[in-house]
This record gives C-alpha cells, structure tokens and sequence, in this order.
C-alpha cells in the first residue's frame, strides 16, 4: 500500500526491493509460534511509524486495523492478479490475521460482538454507526478471520454470540 499524507513522489518509501520497487510499509507476520510472539511485539512500533512517522505513534487500533487492510489489499491483489506469489502473500497474511483472532481473546470477543450486533435483526441503526464501525471493508476483513478459527464456539464468552454465530455455522454446513 503506498503511503499518502503530503509525501511527495518517491518520499513515502521505506526501502527499495529486490525487484527495484518501493517498499511502502512492512507486517510482521505468523510463521510458527514461537516467531509470532516476538513479531506481534515488533508490529506495534512498526505500525506506529507507518501509520504516524513516529515509532512512539502507536495506538492498540493500529494493531486491529492495519494487519485487515493489508489482507483486502492482498485478497485485490490475488484476485486481479491471480500469480503464485499474490496468491502466497494473501495466504500469509490471512493466516497471520487467523491468528491474531485465535490468540487475542478480547478482540476476537470483541469482533464476534460487532458482527451480532451489526447482522441482529433487533439491532438499532446506533450498532451500525461510523463510531462504532469505522469500516464495512475492515469488518467484513475481520469477520472472515474468526470464521476460519478452529473450535470458533468453543472460545466465544457470551452464549449470545454463541448462538448466533452457530446458526451461521449451520448456514456454512447447508451451502
């Protein structure tokens, strides 16, 4: 994703890439356990100089944000140009967003919350505000993710969320 915010051409660069192309922004990734527990510490001054030219600039919302933008990046990307690599770099990143949700309970309780409320038919347009959901596309990207975690139900806190997220098991099932 290029960086944007008053740059000029060629300044919103961190490093130069093999291929001779811009490196605009960097995300620390999950490759095995062990790795993530260094690199989810990494993202936080990493996010906060991407998103704020500041590595003291960080803010917990970058590390629920940023790592969902990459993955729609990625998720456009191997969709329009459907290569080996966009199709590598999007499982990746979606695995790396898996994980996030599988590992930080709160957020994922969070999230889960989020989408009952925004899908619940006795929902108010209040659950639904920019407040609330800063993004569709962010939702969307983060609600994707804790579909894909293993034993979802069983790690979900409210009975609410856990009915709710059971009938869209079943619909899964049905398709």
């Amino acid at each position: 994703m290029p960086a944007h915010g008053g740059f000029k051409e060629g300044e919103g660069h961190l490093a130069m890439g093999l291929g001779r192309e811009n490196i605009t922004g960097i995300m620390p990734l999950y490759l095995f356990p062990e790795h993530w527990n260094v690199a989810k510490r990494k993202a936080q001054p990493v996010y906060g100089f991407m998103c704020t030219l500041d590595v003291m600039g960080y803010s917990s919302e970058q590390f629920f944000t940023v790592p969902f933008l990459v993955l729609l990046k990625a998720m456009t990307k191997a969709s329009t140009e459907p290569t080996e690599v966009n199709k590598r770099v999007l499982k990746q990143v979606e695995q790396t967003c898996v994980v996030m949700m599988d590992t930080e309970r709160t957020f994922r309780n969070e999230v889960v919350g989020r989408l009952v409320d925004f899908t619940a038919k006795q929902g108010t347009a209040s659950v639904r505000t920019s407040d609330v959901v800063k993004s569709i596309n962010v939702l969307a990207a983060q609600v994707h993710c804790p579909l894909q975690v293993p034993d979802l139900l069983e790690k979900i806190e409210s009975e609410e969320h856990k009915k709710a997220l059971d009938t869209v098991d079943k619909v899964k099932k049905v398709k």
